[in-house]
């Protein structure tokens, strides 16, 4: 008889060490998903983490590959570890395919989604030492992809670990960003291509003086035009040597102690036009420049470009006291209007006698932008919520008017 007793106590244990290990596996597995979804997720939002789980952030951003490779082993190891046991409780395949997908991939996904950064902040550490564990097999695995890659795929090692596409999908798809913050988002992915001959000021609507200018010729420019610096030019616009800021002209004007124009010339900072505009926005800040003079290869003098000009590829077009802006909303009808693109959704929403969906949103750029996920081009007709919309301008960054008939 305790034979016997003796003999079912062991199958008991070994059932239950056999479960208790089913679950640890489960969940092996559900912490290797869940990293990875909080880890894409932090490369493509950037949000705060603990200061000291930065070293080990930085593992990842220095070798994404090598990460993706530990974590594709360890989800290989728990569902191998998860199948053996299956085999030996005998349970039904199917149970423990559902067992898998709902506890080990599904729920932890969704919560990885939902709280990035706790998962990061306390799991991030044990998936980089794990990773130094699986190193030799990981770095064998990586090499031999690379390997095969460049033979049969002709794909250059060093390739974007994100797209731009896929980054925009991403904060598009992100249900906690408004609509306006997205937009931001979208420009700031598109500036990173952009170069200063996008952006800048062409040659022919420079307003610049000639040095050899009279007084007479320098207060006529200056009260024509609202700018705080003018370039100087000797003899034609393609040689620029300074700019002069005008307040300092109207001081000594005032004063009477302007002698001659060279008295106020200011050095002048030089960029190519094919610079790229986040590196010029660099040296803005780090010389504490206002305003660049734009040349091209040759030297010649192509535009300006102005840190106003590249702020406003971020937010949009900044009106000052000076500016003269057109009327926003022009009605054309008894259900049509004509409108700009920072109209707020709320004129709109009065005007036409509807009520549009809270999407976060102040203006129609922004809920049109936000409805379709893109800028849409000039011309392009569609229908939201029972409005026609048609896009009359629009720039690289911003939707500037719209017709919009309810229908």
């Amino acid at each position: 008889m305790n034979t016997i007793y003796a003999q079912v106590l062991d199958i008991n244990i070994e059932v239950i060490i056999k479960i208790v290990l089913y679950t640890c596996f489960v969940f092996i597995s559900a912490f290797f998903a869940a990293i990875e979804t909080a880890l894409l997720k932090y490369t493509a939002l950037k949000f705060e983490v603990k200061e000291q789980i930065k070293k080990y952030i930085s593992v990842w951003e220095e070798n994404p590959e090598v990460i993706l490779g530990t974590i594709l082993i360890g989800t290989n190891l728990a569902c191998i570890g998860i199948g053996v046991l299956n085999t030996s409780l005998g349970l039904w395949i199917g149970w423990s395919i559902i067992i898998l997908l709902v506890l080990g991939e599904i729920l932890p996904k969704v919560y990885a989604l939902t709280s990035p950064s706790f998962i990061i902040n306390y799991g991030i550490k044990w998936l980089v030492k794990f990773s130094k564990i699986v190193s030799p097999v990981t770095n064998f695995l990586v090499n031999l992809s690379m390997y095969f890659t460049s033979i049969f795929l002709r794909i250059e090692k060093e390739t974007p670990f994100f797209t731009k596409k896929d980054i925009q999908e991403i904060v598009y798809k992100e249900e906690s960003i408004s609509g306006e913050e997205k937009q931001l988002y979208y420009n700031i992915i598109e500036l990173t291509d952009k170069r200063i001959f996008d952006i800048m000021v062409p040659k022919e609507d420079i307003v610049a003086v000639d040095i050899s200018w009279g007084l007479e010729e320098i207060i006529n420019k200056l009260s024509n035009t609202k700018f705080s610096r003018i370039p100087v030019y000797k003899d034609n616009i393609d040689n620029i040597i300074g700019i002069i800021y005008t307040k300092d002209l109207v001081l000594a004007i005032q004063n009477k102690e302007l002698l001659i124009l060279d008295d106020f010339l200011r050095e002048a900072y030089f960029v190519v036009n094919t610079a790229h505009v986040i590196d010029v926005l660099k040296q803005f800040k780090q010389g504490r420049h206002h305003m660049a003079i734009v040349v091209d290869e040759y030297g010649s003098t192509v535009g300006i470009v102005t840190i106003e000009d590249i702020i406003e590829e971020l937010v949009g077009e900044i009106y000052d006291e000076y500016d003269i802006k057109e009327q926003k909303l022009k009605k054309i009808g008894v259900d049509t209007i004509i409108v700009s693109g920072d109209e707020s959704i709320k004129s709109i929403e009065e005007s036409l006698g509807v009520k549009l969906e809270d999407e976060g949103v102040a203006t129609i750029n922004g809920y049109v932008v936000t409805k379709l996920g893109i800028i849409p081009e000039i011309g392009d007709k569609f229908v939201i919520n029972n409005l026609e919309i048609e896009i009359l301008d629009r720039t690289k960054r911003f939707i500037k008017k719209l017709r919009i008939k309810k229908v």
